[in-house]
């Protein structure tokens, strides 16, 4: 044997495997065949590799703790029903597999203290959850490149991600409208730089189109996810165009606040004035008249996201020796569900609130 000190990547070649699968065997790995194990490990005792323990131990290692970064879009985040289903999610997928939760705000201080990277480089984290990222968030396509990421309910790039599939969701909730004989719909958008905010958005205009109903852009006014947004985005749309029989916000919070518009204005929901939202938070079940709305399972979103953050962060630490790399892109898409109830009726046959 030569005197230069043989590699990982020696014991690969002259086993005819993988550079990681040599570290499976040294790990003790289950997974591996014990055919390909016994070929391994003769290799290791015939030339006298002795792996390197600091590399081994660097590669085992877990934290043991997830970092969970929610948005900024709004105060009193963690009232938001929609932060909290997907944080009850993560929580229990953590708790049943041993691992801790670090929550961290997606504030300007977060991301220009660098503190994203800290808890990778220091090792207090093994892989980050990222709630809600909007689409100028350049900081998470810099940390994806080099350690495990995965976005819940959004989609960035090819950064893995568990996505409700609120584009088809918002195209068949029109359809319904429609179905109801309304043709006048008008729009409260919410912030189009979320995921859910510009594939909400599209969903309502192609499903104008779809029917053959124009885009009218004064059926159209602009909150910010919060019930005091729609508030006033609604009072715009009643006072720029009364035709309206129909109204659809882009979240639930907006629609509650929509109503309460309504309710200034003398508007019936639903005798003179339909309204839906989307989310399907507590309180659509509680207003008055209750809220039809579109569903998407974020406690489900949370769970699935842990699980395939999870699994891409034992992979990466299974490839002792082996330079970081990205993971592949893996986007699993979560259907979403129209919630009927009293908000919503016909055009054509107007209904005591």
């Amino acid at each position: 044997m030569s005197e230069r000190k043989l590699t990982i990547r020696d014991i690969a070649r002259l086993s005819g495997v993988s550079r990681s699968t040599v570290s499976l065997v040294l790990n003790n790995d289950r997974r591996i065949s014990e055919e390909t194990r016994t070929r391994v490990q003769s290799i290791i005792q015939r030339s006298g590799y002795e792996p390197n323990a600091i590399a081994r131990g660097l590669a085992r290692r877990r934290a043991g703790m997830v970092a969970v970064v929610v948005p900024r879009t709004s105060s009193h985040v963690f009232s938001d029903h929609y932060v909290s289903e997907a944080i009850s999610g993560i929580g229990d997928v953590l708790a049943g597999r041993g691992y801790r939760m670090l929550i961290e705000m997606a504030n300007d201080a977060f991301i220009q203290d660098r503190a994203h990277h800290k808890l990778f480089r220091e090792g207090q984290i093994d892989g980050m959850l990222i709630i809600g990222a909007l689409s100028t968030d350049e900081y998470i396509l810099e940390i994806s490149r080099r350690f495990p990421v995965v976005l819940v309910n959004s989609m960035l790039d090819d950064i893995p991600s568990v996505y409700a599939d609120n584009h088809q969701g918002m195209l068949r909730m029109i359809e319904y409208l429609v179905g109801l004989g309304h043709r006048r719909i008008g729009y409260i958008g919410g912030l189009d730089i979320t995921t859910v905010g510009a594939d909400r958005t599209r969903g309502y205009r192609e499903g104008l189109a779809a029917a053959g109903l124009p885009g009218d852009d004064r059926w159209v006014a602009w909150g910010n996810f919060s019930e005091e947004s729609g508030v006033e985005a609604c009072r715009h749309l009643i006072a720029r165009e009364s035709r309206l029989t129909a109204i659809v916000a882009a979240n639930d919070m907006m629609a509650i606040g929509a109503l309460r518009a309504a309710e200034e204005a003398g508007m019936a929901v639903p005798g003179q004035l339909t309204l839906v939202g989307a989310d399907d938070v507590s309180l659509a079940s509680y207003v008055r008249p209750r809220l039809t709305t579109l569903r998407q399972p974020m406690y489900d979103i949370g769970r699935s996201a842990t699980n395939l953050l999870l699994e891409l962060s034992e992979e990466r630490r299974e490839a002792v020796e082996l330079a970081a790399r990205p993971a592949s892109s893996i986007h699993l898409f979560m259907s979403t569900e129209i919630v009927v109830r009293e908000s919503s009726a016909r055009a054509d046959e107007p209904t005591d609130n």
